[in-house]
């Protein structure tokens, strides 16, 4: 049978760390303590718990945690803790609500094309947080660009290769003397 420990981390005015510095590993700790429970939790069925494991359980959900013999300062000290542990915690529950977007661009071929009639195909991947979503996002969505010396010439470029496509065909003839390539994504 598995056994989990938590210990608090001490943050007391003693450590000698700034209060924002307290804070912050206050920040880190809950978020440890977050990950690890989402785990626990996401790996516990019925099957897992026996009746008095189930019992133990419920008693210790319905009983209060209290705290004795505390002084003035201390007693302000918590009460400082609890409400920046509470702002915190509405801070992450806002952050968890935005959606954070990334994408990544794949090259099949050859990134320098140093002989005629080389070809690459470059892909472009959209993520929100770590989940690949690319195939939810519309290809009228997806702007490829290309960066050379011939502005115009990038322009043209840009309006009939680089619209609309979530994948391109990059040939020796896209690129006179050098080029680069990038990836707009409007979401």
């Amino acid at each position: 049978m598995a056994v989990f420990t938590m210990n608090f981390p001490q943050l007391l005015a003693s450590s000698g760390m700034s209060t924002d510095q307290q804070v912050q590993a206050m920040k880190s700790y809950l978020y440890q303590l977050t990950e690890q429970l989402q785990y626990a939790l996401n790996h516990i069925d019925e099957e897992n718990i026996g009746e008095s494991v189930r019992s133990q359980i419920q008693a210790a959900n319905t009983a209060a945690i209290q705290i004795k013999d505390l002084s003035e300062a201390q007693r302000l000290e918590l009460d400082e803790y609890v409400k920046r542990l509470n702002d915190t915690d509405q801070e992450l529950a806002e952050m968890q609500t935005k959606r954070m977007y990334r994408i990544e661009m794949l090259v099949d071929g050859p990134s320098i094309m140093t002989k005629r009639d080389q070809t690459a195909v470059m892909q472009c991947r959209v993520y929100s947080w770590d989940q690949d979503i690319t195939d939810q996002v519309p290809a009228e969505s997806f702007q490829w660009r290309r960066s050379s010396a011939d502005s115009v010439a990038d322009l043209e470029w840009d309006e009939y290769k680089g619209k609309g496509r979530k994948q391109i065909t990059i040939t020796t003839e896209d690129i006179s003397d050098n080029a680069s390539f990038c990836c707009v994504v409007t979401i």
